[in-house]
Protein backbone atom coordinates (compact mmCIF):
# COMPACT_ATOMS: atom_id res chain seq x y z
CA UNK A 1 0.00 0.00 0.00
CA UNK A 2 1.44 3.39 -0.58
CA UNK A 3 2.89 5.74 2.33
CA UNK A 4 0.39 8.76 0.80
CA UNK A 5 -2.80 6.70 2.29
CA UNK A 6 -2.50 5.46 5.83
CA UNK A 7 -5.38 3.03 7.15
CA UNK A 8 -5.73 1.75 10.51
CA UNK A 9 -8.31 0.00 12.11
CA UNK A 10 -9.14 0.48 16.22
CA UNK A 11 -12.28 -0.10 17.95
CA UNK A 12 -14.31 -1.38 14.55
CA UNK A 13 -13.28 1.55 12.92
CA UNK A 14 -10.95 1.05 9.73
CA UNK A 15 -10.04 5.16 9.60
CA UNK A 16 -8.12 5.84 6.05
CA UNK A 17 -6.10 9.20 6.04
CA UNK A 18 -4.74 10.52 2.92
CA UNK A 19 -1.41 11.78 3.94
CA UNK A 20 0.55 13.33 1.08
CA UNK A 21 0.21 17.15 2.92
CA UNK A 22 3.20 18.70 1.02
CA UNK A 23 1.08 18.13 -2.13
CA UNK A 24 -2.17 19.50 -0.58
CA UNK A 25 -3.71 15.60 -0.62
CA UNK A 26 -3.76 15.83 -3.96
CA UNK A 27 -5.18 12.30 -5.32
CA UNK A 28 -3.51 10.04 -7.16
CA UNK A 29 -4.33 6.65 -9.04
CA UNK A 30 -2.21 5.29 -6.43
CA UNK A 31 -3.79 6.45 -3.23
CA UNK A 32 -7.40 5.51 -5.25
CA UNK A 33 -6.40 1.78 -5.63
CA UNK A 34 -5.24 1.58 -2.22
CA UNK A 35 -7.93 3.18 -0.58
CA UNK A 36 -10.31 0.85 -3.00
CA UNK A 37 -8.30 -1.93 -1.56
CA UNK A 38 -8.44 -1.48 1.87
CA UNK A 39 -12.43 -0.51 1.62
CA UNK A 40 -12.96 -3.69 -0.07
CA UNK A 41 -10.53 -5.57 2.30
CA UNK A 42 -12.77 -3.90 5.29
CA UNK A 43 -15.77 -4.76 3.85
CA UNK A 44 -15.20 -8.02 4.18
CA UNK A 45 -13.72 -8.36 7.68
CA UNK A 46 -15.79 -9.02 10.54
CA UNK A 47 -13.51 -6.24 12.74
CA UNK A 48 -14.34 -3.18 10.58
CA UNK A 49 -18.07 -2.26 11.22
CA UNK A 50 -17.43 1.44 9.85
CA UNK A 51 -15.22 3.36 7.45
CA UNK A 52 -13.52 7.13 8.19
CA UNK A 53 -12.21 8.91 5.17
CA UNK A 54 -10.09 11.85 6.62
CA UNK A 55 -6.98 14.02 5.51
CA UNK A 56 -4.49 15.94 7.72
CA UNK A 57 -4.80 19.18 9.81
CA UNK A 58 -6.82 21.96 7.90
CA UNK A 59 -7.08 19.85 4.37
CA UNK A 60 -9.02 16.68 3.54
CA UNK A 61 -8.02 16.72 -0.26
CA UNK A 62 -7.58 19.35 -2.46
CA UNK A 63 -8.66 17.73 -5.99
CA UNK A 64 -6.57 14.92 -8.05
CA UNK A 65 -2.86 15.40 -8.65
CA UNK A 66 -2.18 17.94 -11.31
CA UNK A 67 1.06 15.77 -12.70
CA UNK A 68 -1.44 13.08 -13.14
CA UNK A 69 -3.76 15.32 -14.75
CA UNK A 70 -1.07 16.68 -17.28
CA UNK A 71 -0.43 13.08 -18.02
CA UNK A 72 -4.08 12.39 -18.64
CA UNK A 73 -4.46 15.42 -21.14
CA UNK A 74 -1.60 14.28 -22.77
CA UNK A 75 -2.03 10.37 -23.27
CA UNK A 76 -5.99 11.55 -23.96
CA UNK A 77 -6.99 9.25 -21.49
CA UNK A 78 -8.37 9.09 -17.94
CA UNK A 79 -7.06 6.06 -15.44
CA UNK A 80 -9.64 4.33 -13.97
CA UNK A 81 -8.64 4.10 -10.46
CA UNK A 82 -10.94 6.88 -9.25
CA UNK A 83 -13.76 5.23 -10.76
CA UNK A 84 -13.12 2.30 -9.23
CA UNK A 85 -12.67 3.99 -5.25
CA UNK A 86 -16.59 5.51 -6.76
CA UNK A 87 -18.20 2.13 -7.30
CA UNK A 88 -15.92 0.19 -4.19
CA UNK A 89 -17.64 2.75 -2.01
CA UNK A 90 -21.23 2.83 -3.53
CA UNK A 91 -21.28 -1.23 -3.14
CA UNK A 92 -20.04 -1.07 0.74
CA UNK A 93 -22.98 -2.29 2.70
CA UNK A 94 -21.27 -0.82 5.94
CA UNK A 95 -21.13 3.20 6.90
CA UNK A 96 -18.37 5.23 5.39
CA UNK A 97 -18.42 9.09 6.99
CA UNK A 98 -15.57 11.80 6.12
CA UNK A 99 -13.78 13.86 8.64
CA UNK A 100 -13.50 17.49 6.86
CA UNK A 101 -11.00 20.05 8.56
CA UNK A 102 -10.21 22.64 5.72
CA UNK A 103 -10.37 22.47 2.20
CA UNK A 104 -11.91 19.54 0.19
CA UNK A 105 -12.01 20.57 -3.59
CA UNK A 106 -12.15 18.62 -6.82
CA UNK A 107 -12.43 15.19 -6.43
CA UNK A 108 -12.28 15.95 -2.56
CA UNK A 109 -15.17 17.17 -2.53
CA UNK A 110 -17.50 14.68 -5.11
CA UNK A 111 -15.94 11.74 -2.64
CA UNK A 112 -17.81 13.94 0.07
CA UNK A 113 -21.23 12.93 -1.96
CA UNK A 114 -20.47 9.35 -2.07
CA UNK A 115 -20.05 9.06 1.98
CA UNK A 116 -23.10 8.41 3.83
CA UNK A 117 -22.10 10.92 6.48
CA UNK A 118 -20.14 13.92 6.56
CA UNK A 119 -18.36 15.67 9.80
CA UNK A 120 -16.81 19.18 9.47
CA UNK A 121 -15.07 21.51 11.47
CA UNK A 122 -16.16 24.90 11.39
CA UNK A 123 -12.58 25.43 9.07
CA UNK A 124 -14.14 22.73 6.85
CA UNK A 125 -14.89 24.43 2.72
CA UNK A 126 -16.03 22.14 0.09
CA UNK A 127 -15.45 23.40 -3.62
CA UNK A 128 -16.36 22.04 -7.03
CA UNK A 129 -14.83 24.39 -9.43
CA UNK A 130 -15.03 22.27 -12.63
CA UNK A 131 -16.87 24.46 -14.54
CA UNK A 132 -14.74 27.92 -13.80
CA UNK A 133 -11.75 25.08 -14.88
CA UNK A 134 -13.58 24.06 -18.42
CA UNK A 135 -13.67 20.98 -16.74
CA UNK A 136 -16.40 17.99 -16.55
CA UNK A 137 -17.68 17.46 -13.59
CA UNK A 138 -16.54 13.97 -12.61
CA UNK A 139 -17.92 11.10 -10.05
CA UNK A 140 -21.36 11.58 -11.04
CA UNK A 141 -21.50 14.69 -9.26
CA UNK A 142 -23.70 16.35 -11.40
CA UNK A 143 -26.71 13.44 -10.52
CA UNK A 144 -25.93 12.72 -6.76
CA UNK A 145 -25.71 16.28 -5.36
CA UNK A 146 -29.19 17.78 -6.51
CA UNK A 147 -30.19 14.46 -5.29
CA UNK A 148 -28.57 14.92 -2.13
CA UNK A 149 -29.13 18.45 -1.82
CA UNK A 150 -31.62 19.08 -3.54
CA UNK A 151 -32.67 21.56 -6.03
CA UNK A 152 -34.61 25.04 -4.28
CA UNK A 153 -37.48 25.98 -6.78
CA UNK A 154 -36.00 29.85 -5.98
CA UNK A 155 -32.53 28.74 -7.51
CA UNK A 156 -32.77 28.25 -11.43
CA UNK A 157 -31.95 24.48 -13.02
CA UNK A 158 -28.16 24.52 -13.30
CA UNK A 159 -26.10 21.55 -15.40
CA UNK A 160 -23.08 22.20 -12.77
CA UNK A 161 -22.72 22.49 -9.19
CA UNK A 162 -22.54 26.26 -7.60
CA UNK A 163 -18.93 26.83 -7.11
CA UNK A 164 -18.12 26.54 -3.79
CA UNK A 165 -20.26 25.34 -0.80
CA UNK A 166 -19.29 26.45 3.36
CA UNK A 167 -19.76 24.31 6.24
CA UNK A 168 -19.40 26.16 9.84
CA UNK A 169 -20.42 25.79 13.05
CA UNK A 170 -19.85 27.28 16.83
CA UNK A 171 -18.14 24.36 17.94
CA UNK A 172 -14.54 22.66 16.73
CA UNK A 173 -16.32 19.81 15.14
CA UNK A 174 -19.57 19.38 14.68
CA UNK A 175 -21.74 16.36 12.76
CA UNK A 176 -22.96 18.04 9.95
CA UNK A 177 -25.38 16.35 7.13
CA UNK A 178 -24.43 16.73 3.43
CA UNK A 179 -28.11 17.83 3.08
CA UNK A 180 -27.87 20.76 5.41
CA UNK A 181 -24.95 22.43 3.63
CA UNK A 182 -25.14 26.26 2.91
CA UNK A 183 -24.71 27.03 -0.98
CA UNK A 184 -22.76 30.15 -0.88
CA UNK A 185 -20.68 30.91 -4.11
CA UNK A 186 -17.18 33.18 -3.60
CA UNK A 187 -16.98 35.63 -5.89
Amino acid sequence: MTTDLVSELADGVNTLRFDRIEFQNGLTAEMCDAAADALAFGEGSSRVRAFLITGGPGLFCIGHDTGELADFVTGGAVGDSVLRLFKTIATLDKPVVAAIDGIAAGIGATLLFHCDYVVASEWASISAPYVEQGLAPEGGISLIAPRVIGSPPSRPKRSALPAVFCVGSAATWSPVSIRRLTLSPIF
